[in-house]
């Protein structure tokens, strides 16, 4: 499986994550974030249907070198077309992935035979302990002034209280405006 300190992190020039941003996140927008060191993130739900998500899949990948960050599919696990992006997901063998709406117990065995992490959004203790549980690798705090309106801790606290249960890599989604925020 993919480690995320020795295969990810030395290829990072910033520790962010360009945000899965629904309808705005698209080929261009990760390949530039990746170029530049940053994680390229995009939701599945951005493209209409497979087809197009193996296409962007396949332009993003085709633009990258392995010195670039990573791309990093935002897997959607209520969205119905879920097992096919997963698929498409696996072939293109992507490093990392985040999940997001749902619990991410469905895909991690497959991604994770697939040398795959998983990072899971999670949006209060309760939603991080079952994503600890269920093997995720990696957590993004959803906290106030993230996306998608569904953070609403303190972004500070929250980190610490789930410091408290979880010593793998955590991403503070809101709340970071700027270079001193970062």
């Amino acid at each position: 499986m993919t480690n995320f300190e020795r295969d990810i992190r030395p290829r990072l020039k910033l520790p962010l994550i360009a945000a899965p941003m629904f309808r705005v996140s698209g080929p261009e927008l990760v390949i530039a974030a990746c170029r530049n060191g940053v994680i390229g993130a995009f939701p599945s739900a951005n493209c209409r249907t497979t087809e197009q998500f193996d296409a962007w899949m396949t332009e993003i990948n085709a633009a990258l070198t392995p010195a670039d960050a990573p791309v990093c599919p935002n897997l959607i696990i209520r969205r119905e077309a879920l097992m096919d992006d997963l698929a498409c997901v696996i072939r293109h063998r992507v490093q990392m992935v985040i999940t997001s709406v749902g619990s991410p117990e469905p895909v991690i065995a497959p991604l994770h035979d697939a040398g795959c992490l998983v990072f899971a959004d999670v949006a209060s203790v309760r939603h991080a302990e079952k994503a600890i549980a269920a093997g995720v690798d990696g957590l993004i705090l959803l906290t106030a002034g993230a996306g998608g309106q569904t953070g609403w801790a303190n972004g500070l606290s929250f980190v610490r209280a789930v410091r408290d249960i979880f010593d793998g890599p955590i991403v503070m989604a809101g709340g970071v405006g700027d270079g001193h925020a970062l």
